[in-house]
């Protein structure tokens, strides 16, 4: 985790002076970076599927079902996000985000109504 940490700020470090002689290339380089770092979350996954396993066989598969979606569509919408704004185009990068919270509200929307249903059964 340290190493990340310390690759990321060397590598910001390196792109402010990297932009200050070539702006193009800063761009293409903060992008290089940006997949770097989240193609090493990819050994991050090992853990999760553990827990995921274990959640499995304690009978919850519908809610790790969502859980997994919803994790899925932080981590794609945050990405893309990020890319956009790092070239410079914060309206996409603003439209991304507002498409990844109404793609969540989608998800969760059947499970909602199932709340309300369970509660209003009471009254």
């Amino acid at each position: 985790m340290i190493r990340l940490f310390v690759f990321s700020v060397c590598a910001a470090l390196l792109l402010m002076i990297v932009k200050e002689l070539k702006p193009e290339y800063a761009k293409l380089g903060g992008i290089l970076v940006t997949l770097i770092i989240s193609i090493s979350c990819i050994g991050l996954l090992a853990d999760l599927v553990s827990h995921v396993k274990a959640l499995t066989e304690a009978g919850v598969t519908e809610y790790v079902n969502v859980l997994l979606k919803v994790a899925g569509v932080c981590i794609c919408v945050d990405i893309s996000s990020d890319l956009c704004a790092e070239c410079g185009y914060h309206s996409v990068s603003k439209s991304v985000l507002l498409y990844g919270k109404a793609q969540l509200i989608l998800i969760i929307f059947p499970y909602i109504q199932k709340l309300i249903a369970g509660v209003s059964s009471f009254f």
